[in-house]
């Protein structure tokens, strides 16, 4: 598998080119609303590394800036679909590599399992790793460029979105 979208699939391309690529699994699947045999499960996110007890989630989200917006709004609107969407998803992938080891997949009929022991879940070490697009040409008015940002200090509901300042 590498990826539905073209985005998943330059994330999957970048995992199987570093150091990563034993142990990338894109677009992993839960069997969670399945409801029959011929449906498709749900995917758990968009890039999953294991090695030995850490786990690194990738969600990988294009959403449209809207321009036409006040950039307040507009910026508050994006990061919330981007960014906070893109973590909502991660915490329910972590939820269900925990509880449920014995139903990921790497398929999205369900029908492979993930060939290799998940870390216990008492032993797992947890990395998210959010990934937004859609700002790109608002940087490029508002004369800042496009870049990479860290930050460790997103938690939940704590999720405040930056406004540019000019």
């Amino acid at each position: 598998m590498t990826g539905f979208t073209r985005d998943e699939k330059v994330l999957a391309a970048f995992g199987n080119a570093s150091f990563l690529h034993m142990w990338t699994w894109p677009n992993l699947f839960r069997d969670q609303g399945k409801t029959s045999h011929s449906s498709d499960g749900k995917e758990i996110c968009d890039l999953t590394v294991i090695f030995g007890n850490t786990v690194i989630l990738f969600s990988d989200k294009r959403i449209k800036f809207n321009s036409g917006k006040p950039l307040e709004v507009a910026w508050s609107r994006w990061a919330r679909r981007a960014v906070s969407d893109s973590l909502k998803q991660l915490r329910g992938a972590e939820r269900w590599i925990k509880i449920n080891q014995r139903r990921v997949f790497v398929d999205k009929t369900c029908a492979k399992h993930i060939p290799i022991l998940l870390p216990q879940p008492d032993e797992i070490q947890f990395i998210r790793i959010v990934i937004a697009h859609g700002v790109e040409g608002i940087a490029q008015v508002k004369e800042n460029e496009g870049s990479l940002s860290f930050t460790n200090e997103l938690k939940g509901s704590e999720v405040v979105p930056i406004a540019w300042t000019a």
